[in-house]
């Protein structure tokens, strides 16, 4: 993701979507750790093709993030689904429905 870091510094935006929407949150936030983050999952990419998860899995993500690949792993997965919040891929944690949606997949009480 050295792409993005460009953007951070008053470049021009990234042609690929991903790598954009990584500047955006890279220009909001700390740089050297966004980056650092980003270097360790591309480190060790999530693959559902390799150890697939053997349990129901719920995917969550914000109605309003860009970044969020929860449908495309989702249907790579035997017993998936998806739920989208209101947000985008840093608030829709903090909303109440994430937290409801999460204990009522997790068969927990709020």
């Amino acid at each position: 993701m050295i792409g993005a870091l460009p953007t951070t510094r008053g470049g021009p935006p990234p042609i690929d979507p991903l790598t954009a929407a990584i500047a955006t949150m890279i220009s909001a936030s700390d740089a050297e750790s966004l980056l650092l983050l980003i270097e360790g999952l591309a480190a060790e990419p999530f693959d559902p093709a390799i150890g697939r998860p053997r349990v129901p899995t719920l995917f969550v993500a914000g109605q309003e993030d860009p970044v969020a690949a929860a449908d495309d792993l989702a249907g790579r997965l035997p017993d998936a689904r998806v739920l989208r919040v209101p947000g985008d891929h840093f608030t829709a944690m903090a909303g109440p429905e994430f937290r409801t949606a999460v204990f009522e997949f997790l068969g927990v009480g709020a």
